[in-house]
């Protein structure tokens, strides 16, 4: 695919989510990390089989649109989402924002007791994501903004791994990454004392 190719599919991508043409021509020669920073928008998420072919704008089509991302921002915040994180998901389906909603259910302050059995949850929890590769829209944010700032590519198995031990540990992934560092070669995540890759 060549460049005006690849900016073309950019454009009919961010236009078909957001609505928005200036924004969409804007940005369809950036990087898909300079997307992904400015819109919260990773291109890869929304490319199928089939080029994306831009549909009708109209101005019924755009206020639909709007008004689709308003109604999913306010059902976040309705349900405890932050209004930073609701302004992330907002493009989302609902199915994915019901997994936001119910992964920042398993938070809890941090001087209450994490117990064995809530490990256990939550280990559980990951490994139905996995299954169907479906994961909590901020914690897949977290883990790609974890692997830019170590210069690691957006979907490296490091900022992942950070989460996931955030998740099932209920440690900061901040303290995490003091314990565990990135194999810089593989995209890995690697225990700093130990050398062992996880």
């Amino acid at each position: 695919m060549t460049r005006n190719e690849r900016a073309k599919q950019r454009y009919a991508i961010l236009r078909n989510i957001t609505g928005d043409t200036k924004v969409s021509q804007q940005a369809r020669y950036w990087s898909e990390e300079k997307i992904y920073k400015e819109l919260n928008i990773y291109i890869p998420d929304h490319i199928g089989k089939a080029k994306a072919k831009l549909k009708p704008i109209t101005k019924q089509y755009r206020s639909r649109l709007l008004k689709s991302a308003e109604n999913k921002y306010n059902y976040a915040i309705k349900n405890g989402v932050t209004p930073e994180n609701a302004e992330i998901i907002k493009f989302q389906p609902y199915k994915v924002i019901d997994l936001q909603i119910r992964y920042q259910l398993y938070f809890k302050p941090k001087h209450r007791r994490f117990t064995r059995d809530e490990k256990k949850a939550r280990d559980d929890e990951w490994r139905e994501w996995s299954k169907e590769d479906l994961y909590p829209p901020i914690l897949v944010h977290n883990a790609r903004n974890i692997n830019l700032k170590k210069g690691l590519d957006i979907n490296d198995s490091y900022g992942f791994g950070i989460m996931y031990y955030a998740f099932t540990t209920n440690k900061s992934p901040e303290s995490l990454m003091d314990q565990f560092k990135p194999d810089l070669a593989t995209g890995m995540i690697v225990y700093k004392s130990v050398g062992r890759k996880r």
